[in-house]
């Protein structure tokens, strides 16, 4: 987790960041098993969103645990969304 990925959205605070799994390793349940510890974690220090960003292949992948597309944005030339995951805050 890291603050303040963009300064364009200098509002949004909690970022989920360097998730990475090589290629052949894919499919094996590294994503889930990362994201599910990450997001667990997340709720229990009471914050009300985190964000990501991620390459348009991978949007399918964040919206299986909640994430939410707010932003379209091009990045050295890439297309990205920009993603919002909300919890409920005790």
């Amino acid at each position: 987790m890291k603050g303040h990925e963009y300064p364009n959205y200098p509002k949004y605070q909690y970022w989920l960041g360097g998730v990475f799994v090589p290629e052949h390793k894919r499919g094996l349940g590294y994503s889930s098993t990362l994201l599910s510890h990450t997001l667990s974690y997340t709720q229990s220090l009471d914050i009300p969103s985190v964000y990501l960003q991620c390459e348009s292949h991978n949007i399918a992948l964040y919206l299986k645990y909640g994430f939410e597309v707010i932003h379209k944005v091009f990045y050295q030339n890439v297309e990205k969304a920009i993603m919002e995951k909300r919890f409920k805050v005790s």
